[in-house]
């Protein structure tokens, strides 16, 4: 074997063993397929980031937790969604 510090590195990637790599990288292509399922069965979520990365560019706020907390803690947040979904389906 190489020069190898950890005598598991047989891939590239420290301590992980082929069979540990491909693993990992189908629960990670599980976990997007699930993510994107969530996603797509939650509109108004995709539509809150939009919203806040819009409003995040056209403020720059100084201070971005402060500002993420009260824009999200909004009570009229389910009307502007609302609102934000509506305008966006009708320009579609």
């Amino acid at each position: 074997m190489a020069n190898v510090a950890n005598k598991h590195d047989i891939v590239g990637i420290p301590g992980i063993l082929d069979v540990h790599r491909k693993e990992f990288e189908k629960k990670k292509l599980g976990l997007r397929i699930s993510n994107e399922s969530y996603l797509r069965e939650h509109p108004e979520l995709s539509a809150m980031l939009k919203m806040f990365m819009q409003d995040v560019l056209n403020d720059y706020p100084e201070n971005i937790l402060e500002y993420a907390g009260e824009y999200f803690d909004d009570e009229d947040m389910q009307v502007k969604v609302d609102d934000f979904i509506r305008l966006e389906n009708s320009s579609n």
